[in-house]
This record gives C-alpha cells, sequence and structure tokens, in this order.
C-alpha cells in the first residue's frame, strides 16, 4: 500500500490510515476538501495536484477551520511499481482471467510433471531389465524423479481443477480457497524440487562411479556367475557396445577361468600368461554385430583360421568391423545423463512456473476486497479529518 503522509506547517507528520493509489483517489480527496470548504462558509479550505518530483505525486491544500487557524497539508503519494501493481483494481470479469490463466499454468506444470516422470522411465527400464539381481543405489535417482514427477501432476491437477472454478465463478470463497490450496502446493513443491536440483549432481557423479564398478565387476566375474555374464550380454546387444570404456578392455581383464581354455594345446603356445591373463584377443559373442555379413571374429581360440586377422587388426578389416567398439560405460552414461538433464530443464520450468502461481494468486487474493476496503479507509479518514476539525 502506499502511504499516505499528513506534513504540518511547522513541521510536525502525521501517518493515516488512509491509502490513495491513483489519481481519481487524488482527485477524490480533493473532492473532499472542496466539500470541507462548503462546510466552513466558503473560507476554509482549497486545493491542487502537482508534481513533487522522481517517483511521487503531491496534493497540496490549504484548511481554515470555523476558529480561523490556519492549516496547511502536503500530501504526498509515492509512486513505487510494484505497490502501484498491487493497488490496480480488478473487476470481477479481471479476476475471472486469471483464474484462466492459472488454469492454464497448472495444466501446463501438469504436462511438465508427467514429462517428468517419464523421462525417469528410461533409465528405470535398464536397471529393472538389466540389473533386477544386483543391488543398486543408482535406481533411487530415478525413483526419486519419478515421484517428484507423479507429485507435480497430481498437486497441478488439483490446483487445475480449482482454478476453473474460480474462472466460473470467482466468488470470495473460492478465490481464498484457490489461495491456500495453491501457496500450500506451491511452498512444497519449491522446497522439494529445489532440494533435489542442488542435490542430484552429487547423486548421479556417485551413480556413475557405481555403474562404472559394476560393469568392470561384470567382466570380471562373466565366466564366473550366471548373472553377471546375462546382465552383460543384455546391455552389450542392447546398446550396441562392447566392454568397460572400450572394447579393448576385455583383452585387459582376466575374465576367462583356466579351466575353460583348451588343455591340449602345447605349452609354448599357450594362450595364458603365468598371472592367469590372456595371451590373445578374445571377446564375448555378445559383442558381435549380428547386422554385419561377415562371421564375427571375436574367438581366436575357437577360430583358429582368423588368427591373421586378429593380429593385425585395424580399424578397416574385418575384425573391427563385426564387434562393437564403444565401451558400454559411455551408452549407458548417454542413457543417465539425458534423463538427467531434461530433468534439470523441466525441474526450472516448474520452478518459473510456480513463481509465477504464487504472484497470481497473491494478487487475486488482494484485489478481491480492494474496492470494499478503500471505501472503508476513505470513510474513516472522512471522520478523521472532521474529528481534527471540530477539535481546533
Amino acid at each position: 500500500m502506499n502511504p499516505l503522509k499528513v506534513e504540518y506547517s511547522w513541521l510536525r507528520i502525521v501517518e493515516t490510515d488512509v491509502h490513495y493509489p491513483s489519481p481519481s483517489d487524488i482527485r477524490g480527496i480533493i473532492h473532499y476538501i472542496e466539500v470541507l470548504d462548503q462546510q466552513t462558509d466558503g473560507n476554509g479550505a482549497c486545493a491542487y495536484m502537482t508534481d513533487g518530483g522522481v517517483g511521487e505525486q503531491t496534493v497540496s491544500f490549504h484548511i481554515k477551520s470555523k476558529r480561523n487557524y490556519g492549516i496547511d497539508f502536503i500530501i504526498r503519494i509515492y509512486d513505487n511499481k510494484l505497490n502501484r501493481m498491487k493497488e490496480i483494481p480488478i473487476s470481477a470479469k479481471g479476476r475471472g482471467r486469471i483464474s484462466t490463466l492459472l488454469c492454464f499454468l497448472s495444466w501446463t506444470e501438469c504436462l511438465l510433471g508427467l514429462i517428468l516422470a517419464a523421462t525417469s522411465a528410461i533409465p528405470l527400464t535398464m536397471i529393472s531389465t538389466y540389473m533386477k539381481d544386483i543391488d543398486l543405489d543408482l535406481d533411487m535417482i530415478f525413483k526419486t524423479q519419478f515421484l517428484c514427477g507423479a507429485q507435480v501432476a497430481l498437486a497441478s491437477f488439483g490446483g487445475a481443477l480449482v482454478s476453473r472454478a474460480v474462472a466460473n465463478n470467482p466468488s470470495e470463497m473460492l478465490i481464498k480457497r484457490t489461495y491456500i490450496i495453491w501457496t500450500t502446493f506451491c511452498t512444497i513443491l519449491i522446497i522439494l524440487v529445489t532440494i533435489i536440483l542442488f542435490t542430484l549432481p552429487h547423486a548421479v557423479e556417485a551413480g556413475i562411479n557405481e555403474l562404472s564398478y559394476i560393469v568392470q565387476r561384470g567382466m570380471r566375474d562373466y565366466l564366473q556367475d550366471y548373472r553377471w555374464k546375462s546382465m552383460l550380454d543384455g546391455i552389450q546387444q542392447h546398446y550396441r557396445c562392447c566392454g568397460h570404456e572400450t572394447f579393448e578392455d576385455w583383452f585387459k581383464t582376466n575374465w576367462m577361468p583356466i579351466q575353460s581354455i583348451r588343455t591340449y594345446l602345447r605349452a609354448e603356445k599357450s594362450p595364458v600368461s603365468e598371472n592367469g591373463g590372456l595371451l590373445v584377443s578374445i571377446l564375448p559373442h555378445s559383442c558381435c554385430k549380428p547386422e554385419v555379413d561377415i562371421p564375427c571374429l571375436h574367438d581366436n581360440l575357437q577360430q583358429n583360421s582368423t588368427f591373421t586377422e586378429w593380429i593385425t587388426g585395424g580399424p578397416t578389416t574385418p575384425f573391427r568391423d563385426s564387434v562393437y567398439t564403444t565401451g558400454c560405460l559411455t551408452a549407458l552414461k548417454k542413457v543417465i545423463m539425458s534423463g538427467t538433464t531434461s530433468f534439470n530443464f523441466v525441474i526450472v520450468l516448474i520452478i518459473i512456473i510456480q513463481a509465477g502461481v504464487l504472484i497470481l494468486t497473491k494478487c487475486l487474493k488482494d484485489s478481491f476486497h480492494r474496492q470494499e476496503v478503500t471505501k472503508a479507509k476513505i470513510k474513516k479518514n472522512k471522520k478523521t479529518f472532521r474529528s481534527f476539525l471540530e477539535k481546533r
């Protein structure tokens, strides 16, 4: 509210409870002064409006009471943009339009909540399909994202229903209920999504480290535990990848137990080193590209005729053409980062919409009683002036 300051000629300042936010209200007080002039037999009151400088308007007037005591009043109305916006009178039709805009923002936010939940479905599907038998903390990130999106969608859906009711009937009770509901929803959601937004990067980094460990362990235990073999085979075929960061990681990993090697080979040609590492390049069959028209040259021990291709394998040889060369960690990181990147973008949009909804609901609530409150304050001001003049 814009404050009304009354300054006496002897520099005494009195704050009143009356607010005059617009030129029409200034003209109203000038009219009231003219009424006072009539009550003082024509010698008491005159008034005029001037510009008091940047950011304020001034009403100056001089009143004489019946006892001929001269009193000079200066009323300054400060032109604060935010307060002036709050003081704009809004009709019932205008309140209906604001409610319609609230309804539109609510449905938009509901859609964003559904998108937020949907973006978490892709990595959750990947985890539940290929890592269902493995204990992971990574899935908590996307479960939290899904629950956050579902909560945003449900809260916005409820807000949309309330806003539509206000748009059809902008009554006092419905406006108050809309303000309370939206204020509660917006406060909770803004706090929730802000916390998630700031904690998500650390959680994602920890999740990627966990995923890296899982892929490396799966490679080591590939032929030791069927769960790891099934997981890696599914990931490598579905995401068209091989190994940890590159397909050559299989060559550096002791994933094939010695008892799996053919024992009739002579010792000087053994494919296994003293420390248990493989001396030849061997890949699991799931690294093979099923769409190529040449045999998959992934196992030198079983494909002796392809030994030359293994030794001289280069970017243009049939060996590299028949297997995936991109590491699985890179492929899985793309899945995770695509979900988290869209999450950050959608969360920022939701926060912006929530802030807009809070402003609109506050404006709607403040505007409902503005005319009644203004009339009551003007009436109180008239009594104040009358009482003051009678005392003089």
